[in-house]
């Protein structure tokens, strides 16, 4: 088998476990031990290159279904901030522009809140503000819990695989902290 062709199978291998994750919670615990029985069967039953070949896409598979499993307990497991929450942020990437509003996506480095998110978050920004990625900002605003609105898309796991756990609509306060670009995160 080609080099080509086993790296093909290596990547349908981990997309087809997160597949599988999203539908079955496994946890890393039982992947390690279904994997293991199944690598053992395989070096029972074919003992040469094969095995390296299988045992290589089982790990690849059950890896993918334990990460898309460790999203979803992350995004169930994030509290709901009812009071809004302020402090220094960094703007992770580029942000993109909407028909109507800027999409950002800020990570918080100190926080002035009682609590305070360690996930990334989403703002709608307005049009009219404009800064790189790796300004930093002094941001306060009123966090919300993403939600799925249609049952034909996951907008949760959509969030997640980029590490956002909350949305900001609307900020009370977003203000550059003077010429602090320090690029990408």
């Amino acid at each position: 088998m080609e080099k080509d062709q086993v790296c093909s199978f290596g990547v349908l291998a981990f997309i087809g476990g997160v597949g599988s994750g999203l539908w079955f919670s496994v946890p890393l615990a039982l992947c390690g031990l279904i994997g293991t029985a199944l690598l053992l069967a395989v070096i029972v039953s074919f003992p040469r290159k094969e095995t390296l070949f299988v045992g290589l896409f089982f790990g690849l598979w059950f890896f993918g279904a334990w990460y898309a499993g460790q999203k979803q307990t992350l995004m169930a497991s994030l509290p709901a901030i009812s009071e809004p929450v302020a402090g220094d942020v960094r703007i992770v990437r580029d942000p993109e522009e909407r028909d109507f509003y800027r999409q950002i996506v800020l990570r918080f480095e100190s926080c002035e809140s009682d609590i305070c998110p360690s996930t990334a978050i989403l703002w709608q920004a307005s049009l009219s503000f404009t800064a790189p990625a790796g300004t930093k900002l002094h941001f306060s605003c009123a966090l919300k819990l993403p939600e799925n609105f249609t049952p034909e898309f996951d907008y949760l796991m959509f969030l997640a695989k980029d590490g956002i756990g909350y949305l900001c609509t609307k900020a009370d306060s977003a203000d550059v902290l003077s010429g602090d670009f320090e690029g990408t995160l």
